[in-house]
């Protein structure tokens, strides 16, 4: 026979209510208390991308380098970060390239995937980098030091950005909110001893409770490379064949005279036709020059770049946000000498030209013609 105490039985049971009933003024009492003093999140910041990111829209791989990666690696140019990305393709305008000119030479462009930089996009802090009137943009204009972290976008965006993302969409943001100053200095050149490298930058700011001022500035020069100075470039055609290629523009000058090319003896004077003699075309010691040694492998080039964030609370609800970039490049190139080509027999000259060795031996309508070539 079982027996059962049923007032042990009401005790047990109403137990738990008992403490349920305990517990209800403190659980009350924490949520009045965080409704009354609600948590204050840190301000995120939106740079103006659309470059979407691979978690919450698609697949496209996005790839962020950070101020750190860009620290650790010694990187002092956007360009040298760049060109290490492996979707980043051939410069588009080398500085190897004596025959480059224009606006763009000395600058510094990506090229994604060998498509064209016209199809690689540049934002900084979300907005268009200024172009020239061919597309190029030139990221050499950026101040490493003002670099926050760079995304890349590997996948064209032309959908989102226009036919210039073809081939992919580079993000710098720059830094912002800076307090203090820092500085720093690069130099280096090649073991050849030439080709010298200087970067001298630095940065410095201040941020208060409604807003903040940073600025970098960089200054960065290239010492020229000459062809004549490497095995590879020193010959027109190869360093196993160093007589091959040699021209007759040169710095002798050649005068033409019915078809036949004549050479200035040395230190002689170039009014006097006796002092020319038929041309010599054995290279090293001829008339003939090599061009190689006259032309730069890599042109020397000089920069400064000044990059200005600032930002200020206006109210509570209007803020003021600004970028300003200021850069000047200077580039230079040298080039061997072209011959002047006006008609047969290169530059016709007037019987009466001071120049004209032969006085009055032009003749056009007797078959008579006189030209310098250079």
């Amino acid at each position: 026979m079982n027996y059962r105490n049923p007032r042990f039985a009401v005790r047990a049971g109403l137990l738990p209510a008992g403490i349920a009933l305990a517990l209800a003024p403190a659980f009350a009492g924490a949520q009045e208390q965080a409704e009354s003093n609600p948590t204050t999140l840190d301000r995120i910041e939106v740079t103006g991308s659309r470059i979407r990111t691979v978690d919450t829209e698609n697949q496209q791989p996005v790839l962020t380098i950070s101020r750190d990666d860009i620290e650790k690696q010694g990187f002092k140019s956007v360009i040298d970060i760049l060109q290490n990305v492996t979707a980043a393709g051939s410069p588009a305008i080398s500085r190897a390239q004596p025959l480059s000119s224009g606006e763009m030479v000395g600058g510094a462009y990506i090229d994604m995937r060998n498509l064209g930089t016209q199809r690689t996009l540049v934002l900084v802090n979300g907005k268009r980098l200024g172009a020239s009137v061919s597309g190029y943009q030139d990221v050499s204009q950026i101040p490493a030091v003002m670099v926050e972290r760079i995304e890349v976008l590997k996948d064209g965006a032309s959908s989102i950005y226009g036919s210039d993302a073809m081939a992919g969409v580079i993000n710098i943001i720059t830094r912002k909110g800076f307090e203090g100053a820092e500085a720093s200095a690069y130099m280096g050149q090649y073991s050849e001893g030439d080709g010298q490298k200087e970067v001298y930058d630095f940065i410095m700011g201040f941020s208060g409770g409604r807003g903040s001022l940073t600025l970098g500035v960089e200054y960065a020069k290239e010492e020229a490379v000459w062809a004549k100075d490497r095995w590879f470039s020193q010959s027109s055609r190869t360093s196993r064949h160093p007589n091959d290629g040699w021209t007759t523009v040169s710095q002798w000058g050649t005068l033409q005279v019915g078809g036949v090319n004549y050479s200035l003896d040395r230190g002689a004077d170039p009014y006097d036709f006796a002092n020319f003699h038929v041309q010599d075309r054995t290279p090293v010691t001829g008339d003939v020059s090599n061009s190689n040694e006259q032309m730069h492998l890599q042109t020397p080039t000089e920069r400064r770049s000044v990059f200005v964030n600032g930002t200020f609370d206006i109210t509570d609800n209007v803020r003021f946000n600004t970028d300003v970039l200021y850069t000047r490049r200077e580039s230079q190139a040298q080039v061997a000498g072209y011959p002047l080509q006006s008609g047969a027999y290169g530059l016709m000259m007037s019987a009466d030209s001071y120049y004209n060795p032969l006085g009055n031996q032009w003749n056009p309508g007797a078959g008579q013609q006189v030209g310098f070539i250079h």
